[in-house]
């Protein structure tokens, strides 16, 4: 039986989970942020992607064969070229920046504590975790999603039936990425249709015809009911990101191991964390920004004072 458009998403999602947990285990080998260390755990690091990348282009060529011959596309399929050429510097300056910094700020800050302030340590460390948990898991699905998405361009290039991509939003998808979805087959690469952001569970298919998904005719019906409103230009968008369910992307998938967000903004792996442990990881990083103001920690912020609220309450 013949794979729809909905299959594939799903397949790829379950692939991209994988390359986060992946990366989650990972990232429990760094054990140190001295040179030997970093560098040990950069290079299994760059390996890790690097094979990820090889397998998320395998992904692609067995779903751009499927697609194609579930539509029966006239003509031979496209011989594949493999991920296109990624050289390792690229990977560790993203590594280092992603994952080793965090952790570099927090030798930092916690070495300029005074040994009244000693007891914020812990929360210090555990905020750099975090941080570096979250950003890296990003970078590794991002790179792996690339070579996912170049490959299926390549393909396309070579195929004379196919000229376009169309967005498949995931069910759970951000407003952003439903508004993308309802322009149709119009983007001319698979990295142009899925120009997103990071941890985004969409997928993008060649144009060859085919009906579209329920999630692009579920978008599509959102966006005519706003312009039979009578919603024009930017007040059209505004109207239609209030309808789709508000303005924040998605969180990770729930199986991901990556921290999610409820709709009040609290982190869901604090529920279970004492007060006392919260209110001193706060503390710690109300402090933090006085040496390392970043969005990252600003975000984290305003999590922990929502989880404490709903206690006070």
């Amino acid at each position: 039986m013949a794979k729809t458009p909905a299959q594939f998403k799903q397949e790829y999602e379950k692939f991209d989970a994988e390359t986060i947990k992946g990366f989650s285990e990972l990232l429990k080998l760094l054990k140190g942020t001295d040179a030997e260390s970093t560098e040990r755990w950069t290079a299994l690091a760059v390996a890790f992607l690097l094979r990820r990348r090889t397998q998320a282009s395998r992904l692609a060529q067995r779903q751009y064969s499927q697609y194609r011959n579930s539509l029966n596309v006239p003509g031979r399929m496209p011989q594949a070229r493999g991920p296109r050429p990624l050289e390792s510097r690229r990977l560790e300056e993203s590594l280092k920046t992603q994952v080793l910094v965090p952790f570099y700020q927090a030798d930092r800050l916690a070495s300029e504590l005074s040994e009244d302030d000693s007891f914020l340590e812990t929360s210090i460390r555990e905020e750099a975790n975090r941080r570096a948990l979250v950003q890296g898991a990003g970078t590794a699905s991002r790179y792996a999603q690339e070579a996912y998405l170049t490959q299926m361009e390549d393909l396309s290039d070579d195929d004379p039936e196919s000229s376009r991509f169309r967005r498949i939003p995931s069910a759970d998808a951000c407003w952003w990425c439903l508004m993308l979805s309802t322009r149709g087959a119009v983007y001319i690469s698979a990295d142009t249709a899925l120009s997103s952001h990071d941890l985004c569970r969409c997928s993008a298919l060649p144009d060859f015809g085919a009906n579209d998904s329920p999630e692009e005719a579920k978008a599509e019906e959102l966006w005519k009911s706003v312009e039979d409103d009578g919603f024009t230009g930017k007040k059209a968008t505004e109207e239609f990101k209030r309808r789709a369910g508000g303005g924040k992307t998605r969180p990770p998938r729930k199986d991901s191991g990556l921290p999610t967000l409820d709709s009040d903004g609290r982190n869901s792996k604090d529920a279970d964390v004492p007060t006392e442990r919260l209110q001193r990881a706060l503390a710690a990083l109300e402090k933090s920004l006085e040496k390392f103001d970043s969005k990252a920690s600003r975000s984290r912020i305003d999590q922990l004072r929502a989880e404490l609220a709903t206690r006070n309450t």
